[in-house]
């Protein structure tokens, strides 16, 4: 795992140096797999450190919110369910302003 991190950091010093200022090409590009990928790899190295260190992890799966406790048991905090009024077919437009109902 530590050498796949490494790669990530020389990948990101390499365009650092090379090409661009910073990371923000990467932000405004299309292209999000590198960041996605670098995501991915920050999230599981937390999630193992907080494991090693007896700490819980709390995520959302399949409708509930969930906790895995350091001995690996898994607790069922809450159903969360989805209100039939949202729509998931929206697209927006950098720079667009979105006003939300509380």
């Amino acid at each position: 795992m530590r050498r796949k991190a490494k790669e990530i950091t020389q990948h990101i010093k390499q365009h650092l140096e090379n090409e661009w200022e910073s990371l923000s090409y990467y932000e405004d590009s299309n292209n999000t797999s590198f960041l996605e990928e670098a995501g991915r790899h920050a999230a599981t190295n937390a999630v193992n450190e907080n494991l090693a260190l007896g700490l819980p992890i709390t995520y959302f799966e399949d409708g509930w919110v969930v906790r895995r406790l350091a001995d690996k048991s898994i607790v069922r905090i809450k159903k969360v369910e989805e209100p039939e009024d949202i729509k998931h077919d929206l697209t927006f437009k950098k720079g667009i302003t979105v006003n939300v109902k509380r």
